[in-house]
């Protein structure tokens, strides 16, 4: 009975040794993409000033990443998606677009920053 009770432990050990090493190496999400704070303010471009001095932890995060790698790719990519649409939209004046500003000013920060 205490041989097949081992035997059992040894298999389910082995078993889960497999089992960890085939998930990947990252599993949570370490980076995040955020957006700086804002405040309403007449005279600005679209009503709008962006915050980019607030502390971090008054940043909105967007999207979360495994790696700053990921994130950097996704915050390029936000870029250029949102200064493609307000181009389409607006023209010459897409640069004073608030989905543009925010994107511009978008950090990808360790998740441990926002704290």
């Amino acid at each position: 009975m205490l041989r097949s009770a081992l035997l059992w432990a040894g298999v389910c050990l082995a078993i889960a040794g497999c089992m960890r090493s085939r998930l990947p190496a990252a599993t949570s999400d370490d980076w995040v993409l955020v957006h700086p704070p804002e405040v309403r303010e007449e005279g600005r471009p679209r009503g709008y000033r962006l915050l980019p001095e607030a502390p971090l932890s008054d940043w909105r995060p967007q999207a979360s990443f495994a790696t700053e790698v990921e994130c950097n790719q996704a915050q390029r990519k936000n870029i250029d998606d949102s200064i493609d649409r307000a181009r389409g939209a607006v023209g010459d004046q897409a640069k004073f677009e608030l989905t543009v500003r925010r994107a511009v000013q978008a950090l990808c920060v360790k998740r441990d920053a926002l704290r």
